[in-house]
């Protein structure tokens, strides 16, 4: 679990994010699911997936 960051080349200049699904909350403001994210390394082309932390979100994302 992290930031979107190609292990081959070892940076996220060249991740291209291919979807985003938000964390879920219980009512409490618990978190109850976290963040998913899946992305492609434009460099070396090699694919990723996994939660990222709930203090990260997409650059310019906006939920509202």
């Amino acid at each position: 679990m992290g930031k979107p960051t190609c292990d081959k080349c070892r940076t996220d200049e060249f991740v291209y994010l291919e979807s985003y699904i938000p964390p879920t909350y219980r009512r409490d403001g618990t978190v109850a699911t976290l963040g998913e994210v899946a992305y492609t390394c434009t460099h070396c082309e090699d694919f990723s997936a996994h939660s990222v932390p709930v203090t990260w979100t997409p650059p310019g994302w906006y939920l509202g």
